[in-house]
């Protein structure tokens, strides 16, 4: 496959797209398409780059067994990498195939071998039936993932991991890395199996970095956990979350915080947000206060955040503001955003 570029694809009953490692689909939107035979309600890629593009409404609605999996994206069986860049999913959903054992609201690995790269991508009141309010790796497929610098917001499963659920299987150790991303009003309708994420059975030396984990909840009760984690080992560094207890050895942590980040305005959320809640509106905002403890104490990642801006996610064609610097020097703040300094108020006098 070529390119894909500059394109709109709304109400299609099928995948729009099947990627390989030479295929590419950049600054494109997909609405409201429906996969009702297989997974990945947009687009499969078994290889290949999205970038820049945006997911509003798609949907994967087999409910045989292993189908109906990733509202938006499917990551097929590949050697190579998946690459999504830049790309905001917004209100996809998953019916995560007959008993609802899978799920991926707009994400979807349905194979070990397949590598998926995230970065600088938002995602936004998407929701599955099964795991994983935005990605669910179906079938022990739990590993080979990184998210950077992402924001997760608003997202929801019935059965686990509101956000992003990593399970593996009993014969394979797989691995995964979150960095620099913000998991803020998820929520999932089970006790206790993380209203952020779900680390299942068969992923170890998980490395979670720069990472915010607060104001996620379960429906119907405030008493849960951010993250669960059911097989260790999982290294937190420098990351603020709403608690450090109950993980015994299944957890290490350096360098993190468990006091409130000080979101700009988070919106009342104790438990999550019901699915459907516009988070992409201009009423919340998830960046940090002035006074957040967050703010500076992130770990400073040279390779890959000189010249980069903080989390955007989809940005219109021609529109020049992408985003803010990821860094101000070496100092870095925790999350997927930086501080913001307000304006200054008074009169500006210019002199010539």
């Amino acid at each position: 496959m070529g390119t894909i570029n500059y394109c709109g694809f709304t109400n299609n009953w099928a995948s729009c797209f099947s990627l390989n490692s030479t295929g590419q689909v950049v600054n494109s939107t997909f609405t409201a398409n429906t996969n009702a035979t297989g997974n990945g309600g947009a687009g499969y890629m078994y290889a290949g780059i999205v970038s820049n593009c945006l997911f509003i409404g798609n949907a994967a609605t087999n409910t045989t067994v292993n189908q109906g999996c990733g509202g938006a994206l499917a990551f097929g069986n590949a050697p190579t990498t998946n690459f999504v860049f830049n790309c905001t999913f917004s209100n996809n959903w998953a019916s995560g195939g007959a008993t609802a054992t899978y799920g991926g609201g707009a994400l979807v690995k349905s194979a070990a071998a397949a590598h998926s790269l995230v970065q600088n991508c938002l995602f936004v009141g998407n929701y599955s039936l099964g795991y994983g309010g935005v990605a669910d790796a179906a079938g022990g497929c739990g590993g080979n993932s990184l998210y950077r610098n992402c924001g997760f917001f608003g997202n929801e499963s019935v059965r686990g991991g509101g956000a992003l659920s990593l399970r593996g299987n009993s014969t394979a150790a797989y691995s995964n890395v979150l960095d620099s991303c913000t998991f803020a009003g998820n929520r999932c309708n089970s006790t206790n199996v993380g209203a952020a994420i779900n680390i299942g059975l068969g992923t170890i030396n998980n490395y979670i970095t720069n990472c915010i984990f607060y104001s996620n909840g379960v429906v119907s009760t405030v008493s849960t956990q951010d993250v669960y984690m059911a097989q260790s080992t999982n290294y937190f560094q420098n990351c603020c979350l709403s608690t450090t207890n109950n993980f015994g050895s299944l957890a290490v942590f350096s360098g993190c915080i468990t006091t409130y980040p000080q979101f700009v305005n988070p919106g009342a959320v104790s438990s999550g947000y019901p699915y459907g809640t516009n988070l992409l509106s201009g009423s919340f905002n998830f960046r940090l206060q002035k006074t957040s403890l967050c703010r500076n104490n992130g770990v400073y990642e040279p390779s890959w955040m000189v010249g980069a801006t903080d989390c955007s996610g989809y940005t219109p064609v021609g529109n020049s503001v992408i985003g803010t610097p990821r860094t101000l020097g070496s100092s870095v703040d925790i999350g997927c955003y930086e501080y913001i300094a307000p304006p200054a108020s008074g009169t500006t006098v210019f002199f010539r």
